[in-house]
């Protein structure tokens, strides 16, 4: 019974769109390593002048509490200004929202600004009450399926949480999300666009950040199936195939209408790298525009991006 009541709520959520009124995003300043953030009408603002800007990136945690411990033990080893989490922090409906605050708290815990928004595994229901427990706790939580953008001196940052597919019953809509975007972050100032979104922009060459693939193993057999390639890729490597871009174009459509100069997504666990719209960039070389995936930290996998004016490059980490 309390199962169909929470499926209940997330489907007058999910009808109703993204709440945007959480308890503890009301007007404050917060203090975090010695810069002051002023949160006001679900809008961030920092101000410190700040030469380059080094965030720690994850996606698909999928309730792997130790791999996301181990995660955020590197990102705080490495002084970075921040941490995004790109979705899919819990695993399956029971129990979802501890889920998603236990995949958090190691990343909340490092005293960093954390950056969140939903995937494909959170329901709202589930998803904005974690998100309300989890910030009356830790000032340093931003919630990007709930704030309308975050202004930072070097960088403006949005996010768009959701896939697709309008099941399971709840989940955040990447169609409605866009609709929601609050489109004054693309002219604030002269600083670059960041776009933080679960599911990645559509591209049109192989190899992209948004290809799905069939795999073919030593003995030529073939896996077909998208997750059960991913676990062999991972567990036993293979060949990847057949390529298709898979991406969402309503993104690669906001990409274009608002200038976005950088995004990171997740959703494709086996996808780690950076491309811009004609080819794939390789790590440590800055462009500006570049699109990235960190692949999922289900498979020990991060990454590192770092902006220095309009530019930007990136870093993979392997966690073993």
């Amino acid at each position: 019974m309390n199962k169909l009541k929470s499926l209940l709520a997330a489907a007058i959520l999910f009808l109703g769109g993204c709440a945007s009124n959480n308890s503890y995003l009301s007007s404050r300043n917060i203090t975090l390593e010695q810069k002051t953030y002023s949160v006001s009408q679900n809008i961030v603002r920092e101000e410190t002048p700040n030469g380059e800007i080094r965030f720690g990136f994850v996606s698909d945690i999928h309730n792997k509490k130790e791999k996301a411990e181990k995660i955020a033990q590197i990102f705080k080893e490495k002084n970075l200004d921040g941490i995004v989490i790109a979705g899919d922090m819990a695993e399956t409906l029971l129990n979802e929202k501890k889920q998603i605050k236990d995949s958090l708290l190691p990343f909340l815990e490092t005293g960093k600004p954390v950056y969140v928004i939903a995937g494909n595994h959170e329901t709202k229901n589930d998803y904005l009450s974690a998100m309300n427990e989890l910030g009356k706790k830790y000032s340093n939580l931003f919630d990007l399926a709930t704030l309308n953008y975050v202004d930072l001196s070097g960088v403006n940052i949005f996010g768009v949480s959701g896939w697709d597919k309008p099941f399971p019953l709840g989940c955040f809509s990447v169609k409605k999300e866009i609709e929601n975007v609050d489109k004054r972050v693309f002219s604030l100032d002269e600083d670059p666009v960041f776009m933080i979104s679960h599911m990645p922009p559509k591209f049109q060459h192989k190899e992209a950040i948004d290809c799905i693939y069939w795999v073919k193993l030593e003995n030529n057999k073939i896996v077909k199936s998208r997750h059960a390639g991913e676990k062999v890729l991972y567990e036993e490597g293979g060949e990847k195939i057949n390529p298709r871009n898979s991406g969402k174009k309503e993104l690669t459509d906001l990409i274009v209408e608002g200038n976005i100069d950088f995004s990171v997504s997740g959703h494709y666990h086996m996808n780690p790298g950076a491309n811009n719209f004609e080819k794939n960039i390789p790590e440590n070389e800055f462009s500006e525009k570049l699109f990235m995936s960190p692949g999922a930290a289900q498979y020990d996998m991060a990454g590192i991006l770092t902006i220095e004016g309009d530019k930007a490059k990136y870093e993979l980490l392997k966690i073993k």
